[in-house]
């Protein structure tokens, strides 16, 4: 079964941890931002770094597991 399946877990307010699978392997990565909330603007500044190095960790993850 080549079907992938994905969910996001909120850590904390800087972290989330994203949980893929393919068949019945199951695999996550963990994704976080800086730790001071000076350095943004507001809540959806973080949102959009946290998404930025959540997809580029998820991409170097896939690229490892040979699926992309």
């Amino acid at each position: 079964d080549c079907r992938s399946v994905g969910a996001i877990e909120r850590q904390s307010w800087n972290r989330i941890r994203v949980v893929f699978g393919r068949g019945s392997n199951f695999f996550y990565i963990d994704a976080s931002t800086q730790p001071k909330k000076s350095m943004y603007a507001n809540a959806d500044a973080v949102e959009d770094a946290l998404y930025d190095v959540a997809i580029r960790k998820l991409d170097e993850r896939v690229r490892e597991l040979g699926w992309g």
